[in-house]
C-alpha cells in the first residue's frame, strides 16, 4: 500500500452551469501529515473535499487515490471509511434525536455488533472531550460542542483520514482554542479548509494555496502565510 494518503493528479472539474471550479489539480498528501488547503471563496476548496467521498466525480483523464486505492464506483464504500468529512455546518451532520445516536449512525450502517458499537461511541466521545454528552439532543449544546460531536461521529467510524471544512469557522477564542487543540491530539492524516492563519501556521506542516481551482502555493504555512503580496495577489489580504 502506498504511504500517501492522498494522490491527485490532472483534478479538472466543471459545474453544470459552467464554472471550471478545479482546474488540472494535482497534490498529495502523506500518511500522518497535517494539511491547510487555503483560498478565497470561489477557489475550489469545498468542490475539492466533495470529491474526496466521491460525492462529486471528476473528469476521466485525472487520477484520484486514496490510501494507494483508486476512487470509483467499486471502491467508493471502502473510500468513504476512509475519509472522515466534517462539514463547516455541523447541523448538516447531526440529525438523530441524541449525540449518541448520531455517533452510532456510521457503524450501525456498517452492520457492526451492537457492543461493538456502544464501544465506538463511549471512545469517539471520549476523544472528543463529550463522554458524558451522549444522550443530550444536538440542539443543547454549543456550536463548539457541536463541531466536537461532527468529529466523533466519523472517529467512530475508524477512518484513516480526516477531511475538515472550516473547523474553527464562527466560534469564539475559547471554543476556537479547543478545537485546535482536539485536533492536535488527534493526530493522523489531516486535510484542512481554512481561512484561519493561526491554526494553519500551529497544526500543519505544510500550506497549500489554491486560486480559480489551482494550485499556486504549497510549502510552509509561516513562509506561505506572510508573503503580503502572495497573499494580496490571490485575494488573501
Amino acid at each position: 500500500m502506498s504511504t500517501r494518503a492522498l494522490e491527485i493528479t490532472d483534478l479538472t472539474y466543471q459545474y453544470p452551469n459552467g464554472t471550471l471550479a478545479l482546474d488540472k489539480l494535482s497534490l498529495a498528501v502523506e500518511a500522518n501529515e497535517r494539511v491547510a488547503i487555503i483560498g478565497a471563496n470561489g477557489a475550489g476548496k469545498s468542490t475539492l473535499l466533495l470529491h474526496l467521498t466521491g460525492v462529486l466525480r471528476a473528469s476521466s483523464s485525472s487520477a484520484f487515490k486514496v490510501f494507494g486505492t483508486e476512487l470509483s464506483k467499486k471502491t467508493l464504500r471502502e473510500i468513504r471509511q476512509r475519509v472522515g468529512m466534517v462539514f463547516q455546518n455541523p447541523d448538516d451532520q447531526l440529525f438523530c434525536p441524541s449525540v449518541h445516536e448520531d455517533v452510532a449512525f456510521g457503524p450501525r450502517n456498517l452492520k457492526l455488533p451492537e457492543s461493538e458499537v456502544l464501544k465506538k461511541v463511549e471512545e469517539s466521545l471520549a476523544a472528543v472531550g463529550l463522554p458524558d454528552h451522549g444522550s443530550r439532543s444536538a440542539f443543547q449544546l454549543s456550536l463548539g460542542q457541536k463541531k466536537r460531536a461532527a468529529i466523533a461521529t466519523v472517529l467512530a467510524m475508524d477512518c484513516q483520514m480526516l477531511a475538515l471544512d472550516e473547523p474553527t469557522s464562527a466560534l469564539d477564542p475559547r471554543g476556537r482554542r479547543e478545537i485546535m487543540e482536539l485536533l492536535e491530539q488527534l493526530g493522523g492524516t489531516q486535510l484542512i479548509i481554512t481561512h484561519d492563519f493561526a491554526l494553519a501556521q500551529r497544526l500543519c506542516s505544510r500550506a497549500i494555496i489554491l486560486h480559480n481551482g489551482r494550485k499556486v502555493a504549497d510549502g510552509d504555512p509561516a513562509n506561505l502565510l506572510n508573503d503580503e503580496a502572495l497573499l494580496d495577489a490571490h485575494d488573501l489580504l
